[in-house]
């Protein structure tokens, strides 16, 4: 999610899709005035509180990765992602998870 919403304030900072990512900050942490990046923290303490391993501990390793972008390219679930994303931001979202 936080890449995504750094290419949404960067490339469309008047985007009507940042209107969600308010609304998904205020269902997650119950708070109707909450921001984005509130969303984000939230989803971070459940990952950590439910023991949620990171990609590294599966294995996967930054090697993979170009592999794994280039499946995901063609990949139809691609589309339902509110940007388009680049090579480099895809790696970063790897790079995250690990």
């Amino acid at each position: 999610m936080q890449v995504n919403l750094n290419i949404l304030l960067s490339r469309y900072p008047s985007s009507s899709i940042l209107e969600r990512f308010e609304e998904i900050a205020s269902l997650l942490t119950r708070n109707p005035s909450a921001k984005p990046e509130e969303g984000i923290n939230w989803l971070h303490w459940v990952c950590q509180r439910l023991k949620i391993k990171s990609l590294g501990e599966y294995g996967l390793t930054p090697h993979d990765f170009s592999v794994i972008i280039e499946k995901a390219s063609a990949a139809s679930s691609m589309k339902g992602n509110p940007v388009t994303l680049e090579f480099d931001e895809m790696y970063e979202i790897l790079n995250l998870a690990m």
